[in-house]
């Protein structure tokens, strides 16, 4: 029988030695699709816990005696595709950043795994008086907390240092037990539904309780609130009726949707220099091929106008578009503009949103309810699937630099995004940069 093994990039790790590591993966994790997902791994000599990458898998007859298991699955479903897992390499050459940061990056920061410890009590009889005084105190609290105290809880407790932890947990008198969480969770709302085959005859209900029924009846599935509203009636009815086994309440995702004012949709009409330079990239488009352009024009010349046009061929051509502005560009009327034309089809991406936005855009991206990513920087890492074009407006301003690791230029990015997807990089300016021009 194989054995599975899988490679991993290790958050926490130098460049200079910094390379997938080889880890077993149990039967009791395997699962499909693992290359993509994060995993929690021992790592180094003390078998510390981190968080990595899954960028490759191997069956193997035989794994070598020294290899190690992977402790967890974190991710329920991949959240880096092959082409992400090859521009992460590629970023990661390129900018002498290790591999783990390059992945990091390609994930809004509502994704991020945090990492907490927990302590607890270790069973069995113990000679205290051998201890010193604090490791005395912490096992005599968490004896008097089953469920554990987490690190934070122990070290605000007065005479508790680290050292103290730590020589606990070595001397074994403390068990030490890692969690990993999502940064943000999902954003959820309380929603009723209709169980499946309920017999209102076998049911004595009263007036509130039927009203509520028959609501439920008309429009499928309503949030607890809207029932409340609507029907007139107190949550408590609404329990009742759930006791009864007549209704199902559960938790449904929402999505938290940045404030965007929604512009005008304007008929564009384009001027003969306009037309011309769009039936020059129009035809780079429908050739399907990786591409590179210039979009060269003074300020209002309406290079604008040319763009829009573009994305809307991209969009009836069942492809998707990726647009970057400045920060300093992406303005509330900008964005307006863009919701005004493609509505829901837009997701936003800049620093002004909440963790939970950002997240809750990607997400609108990775499922393909959006396809046009509007934004900064971090938009040229948008999860689409069938990218056909990349817009870079004000290509030549310093900003497109990331000054954090990985330090790379979007510029590079899209090039590489661009080449993977066969689509077009059409690069945007009134004072291009001299790489570019020339």
């Amino acid at each position: 029988m194989s054995v599975k093994t899988v490679g991993v990039a290790v958050e926490q790790t130098a460049y200079h030695f910094d390379k997938p590591f080889d880890y077993i993966l149990p039967d009791y994790l395997d699962c499909e699709n693992i290359v993509g997902r994060r995993v929690l791994v021992p790592f180094g000599k003390g078998s510390a816990e981190r968080i990595g990458m899954v960028i490759y898998e191997n069956a193997l007859d035989k794994a070598p005696e020294n290899l190690k298991r992977v402790t967890d699955v974190l991710d329920r479903e991949p959240v880096l595709s092959a082409e992400f897992i090859k521009l992460g390499k590629y970023l990661s050459e390129q900018t002498f950043s290790p591999l783990y940061d390059c992945y990091k990056a390609f994930l809004p920061s509502g994704l991020n795994i945090r990492r907490s410890s927990r302590y607890f009590a270790a069973k069995g009889s113990f000679d205290l008086s051998s201890f010193s005084r604090p490791i005395m105190r912490i096992y005599r609290l968490l004896e008097e907390n089953p469920k554990g105290l987490t690190r934070e809880e122990l070290l605000c407790q007065e005479g508790i240092s680290p050292e103290s932890l730590s020589k606990g947990v070595r001397d074994g008198l403390l068990i030490k037990q890692e969690d990993a969480r999502q940064g943000v969770s999902d954003a959820t709302v309380r929603t009723v539904r209709l169980c499946e085959g309920y017999d209102l005859s076998s049911q004595k209900l009263t007036e509130k309780q039927r009203r509520v029924v028959n609501f439920l009846a008309d429009t499928g599935a309503a949030t607890v609130k809207e029932i409340c509203y609507f029907t007139g009636v107190g949550e408590s009815v609404v329990k009742n009726a759930e006791k009864k086994g007549l209704l199902e309440i559960y938790d449904d995702e929402v999505y938290r949707t940045p404030e965007v004012l929604s512009g005008q949709s304007e008929r564009i009409t384009l001027s003969k220099e306009q037309q011309a330079a769009f039936d020059t990239f129009g035809g780079m488009l429908d050739s399907q091929k990786a591409g590179c352009g210039l979009l060269y024009g003074v300020t209002g010349s309406g290079k604008t106008k040319v763009y829009l046009e573009l994305i809307e061929k991209t969009l009836k051509m069942g492809r998707q578009a990726i647009v970057m502005v400045p920060e300093i560009s992406l303005t509330p009327q900008v964005l307006a503009a863009f919701k005004g034309r493609f509505g829901d089809l837009v997701a936003v991406f800049h620093s002004r949103l909440s963790m939970g936005e950002r997240l809750d855009e990607w997400k609108r991206v990775k499922r393909g309810e959006a396809k046009i990513a509007v934004g900064t920087r971090s938009a040229v890492f948008a999860p689409f699937d069938r990218l056909g074009l990349i817009v870079m407006d004000e290509e030549q301003e310093h900003t497109y630099k990331s000054e954090a690791s990985p330090r790379f230029h979007a510029r590079d990015a899209a090039r590489f995004r661009a080449a993977e997807n066969g689509a077009l990089l059409l690069l945007c300016s009134a004072t291009p940069s001299v790489e570019s021009f020339a």
